[in-house]
């Protein structure tokens, strides 16, 4: 990391309780924590960002609890590459109430990966734009799929309108492991409705094994805080994945390049008002137990 490293505007320390009434055992479904440089170093390499090491475990616990949050899972970040130690010890702190997405590049061995899943690791990140790193090759990805299949995790895929289009052909062969698009597909409010990546999810989402996670609306958005221009978006994508779409904050919004650094209360009520109480209920409740094989 170099003094040339951008920085984004910090997390809110003070978020706004949700207007809407958050039902028991709600999840968030895709949260990063971060730790102090000395104990947990980031990875080699350039970075598109610098974390703000305030993001901590301990933070985002607190801040679960301002909104309802009782379940949750720890998407591995980035800048720590295959280096798990800090999602290790986040989810030990969680005590059973967060799950792990873990990294799977070919430097994690079998016996690191069987370690992981019993840290409470249930999934693996696969990051195919090319603006946050350098993505695997579709072999690669294959590779990796096989042994999630075996470790019995599942897949949160980051993409966007252009990857859905350019590695279609990929995507639609991936048939026998549970795969959950992030960020809603990184799709904006101002997306044209015949945008080719609409048909390529539409195919997606079709099958059983494709979820949605109705995540990222802010970032989206035209808008500076309500978001709300994103409900259209919100709602089309609950409606072509019933009972396949969880949600999440993406705390602690790093990347950011809006001035005015979101509120996460605001995004649950983006979310209520997207969905009907039903389908909001499933969202936040029964459909990340579904997909995270929880009971509790």
């Amino acid at each position: 990391m170099t003094d040339s490293t951008p920085t984004f505007p910090s997390h809110r320390r003070e978020v706004s309780r949700p207007a809407v009434e958050v039902p028991h055992g709600a999840w968030d479904t895709a949260a990063h924590v971060y730790g102090d440089p000395a104990r947990f170093p980031f990875a080699s390499g350039p970075k598109p960002f610098l974390p703000d090491p305030d993001s901590t475990m301990a933070e985002l616990m607190r801040i679960h609890a301002t909104l309802g949050i009782e379940r949750g899972v720890l998407v591995q970040a980035t800048s720590y590459g295959a280096d798990h130690g800090l999602l290790r010890e986040a989810l030990a702190l969680g005590e059973g109430r967060y799950v792990g997405v873990a990294v799977l590049s070919d430097d994690v061995s079998d016996d690191t990966a069987r370690e992981l899943t019993a840290a409470g690791v249930v999934g693996c990140r696969i990051n195919l734009p090319g603006w946050l790193n350098t993505p695997p090759t579709d072999e690669q990805v294959l590779r990796r799929i096989e042994r999630i299949r075996v470790l019995g995790w599942n897949v949160a895929l980051h993409v966007d309108a252009t990857v859905l289009v350019e590695r279609a052909a990929l995507l639609r062969s991936i048939d026998d492991v549970d795969v959950c698009i992030d960020h809603l597909g990184h799709f904006s409010a101002s997306i044209e409705e015949d945008h080719p990546a609409w048909d390529v999810l539409d195919d997606l989402l079709s099958k059983e094994n494709w979820w949605i996670r109705l995540s990222n609306a802010d970032r989206g958005s035209d808008e500076s805080t309500a978001y709300l221009d994103m409900v259209p978006i919100i709602r089309r994508f609950a409606e072509m994945a019933p009972g396949r779409s969880v949600w999440g904050t993406d705390w602690p919004h790093v990347f950011y390049k809006k001035d005015r650094m979101v509120d996460d209360g605001t995004l649950l009520d983006l979310l209520a008002e997207a969905l009907d109480p039903a389908t909001f209920h499933d969202v936040l409740v029964e459909a990340p137990r579904r997909l995270y094989r929880s009971a509790t």
